[in-house]
């Protein structure tokens, strides 16, 4: 996801302009819901498909950040966020996670 935030904002050399591929994304509105899928036909390679839909999957909001190490801090919450919330309850003591979000913070750190 890094690198698709580095081409979207002109961050990367040419040869990587090519690896995420916006025009594959389609929306598609049902009674309840806005999904957006990535079409594998309309990406030229397994790896501009890859990068387009952990593009497509960031929220919004990283997606719009104008800042590296900002989008950097967002995506990392984002995926703990969602790796916590694909397991039970009962499967994961949840108590931990404060202490994951310290560290991350914390080697973020200048």
């Amino acid at each position: 996801m890094c690198l698709a935030f580095k081409v979207k904002q002109n961050l990367c050399p040419d040869v990587f302009r090519n690896c995420i591929n916006t025009n594959a994304i389609h929306s598609l509105k049902t009674r309840n819901k806005h999904h957006e899928i990535t079409q594998p036909e309309m990406c030229t390679n397994l790896n501009q498909y890859t990068i387009t839909a952990a593009w497509q999957k960031a929220s919004e909001a990283a997606r719009n950040l104008d800042s590296y190490k900002l989008f950097k801090e967002t995506i990392r919450e984002e995926l703990i966020n969602d790796r916590i919330n694909c397991y039970d309850e009962n499967y994961c003591d949840l108590s931990c996670i404060d202490d994951v979000i310290a560290n991350i913070n914390r080697s973020l750190s200048p």
